[in-house]
């Protein structure tokens, strides 16, 4: 099982298992309903890594909105490293996005439509939306990618 994580108060998760997308869930997701989804598709045979999106707070940003997406990046980060059976690996969009043909110097609101708009056409039977594509993308990248799995 791959789990992908976007983070922020708007992120995801997105679980894969045998490279197909099984579950999107909100990043403020409770642990208990998290470690349970877990729980129920573990497949014993497959080691189950995550990854999170490495970022930072944007330029500008205020303290509190700065200390608020840090709490939300390192709840994500727990929750995933208590079902991986490793520790999570952080990768950064400056590595995700070149897989996905994704251009890094797109304004914000434009990268993330594009993003949405090619995992609707990857996934067309999944709700994917803004607030989740980045996960899923992530996810995606990874598969496809020559990162380890």
């Amino acid at each position: 099982m791959l789990i992908a994580g976007d983070p922020g108060a708007d992120g995801a998760y997105a679980f894969f298992q045998q490279g197909k997308l099984q579950l999107i869930l909100r990043a403020e997701t409770h642990p208990k309903d998290f470690i349970s989804y877990v729980q129920k598709k573990r497949n014993p045979d497959e080691p189950i890594i995550a990854y999170l999106e490495q970022v930072h707070g944007v330029e500008g940003q205020s303290a509190q909105d700065t200390f608020t997406f840090g709490q939300h990046t390192g709840r994500m980060m727990a929750m995933m490293e208590l079902v991986s059976d490793e520790y999570v690996r952080r990768i950064s969009p400056q590595k995700w996005m070149p897989i996905l043909q994704i251009p890094m110097g797109l304004e914000r609101t434009v990268r993330k439509k594009m993003i949405c708009e090619r995992m609707r056409l990857l996934y067309p039977r999944a709700a994917i939306y803004l607030w989740n594509a980045d996960a899923i993308a992530i996810g995606e990248a990874i598969l496809q990618g020559s990162f380890e799995k």
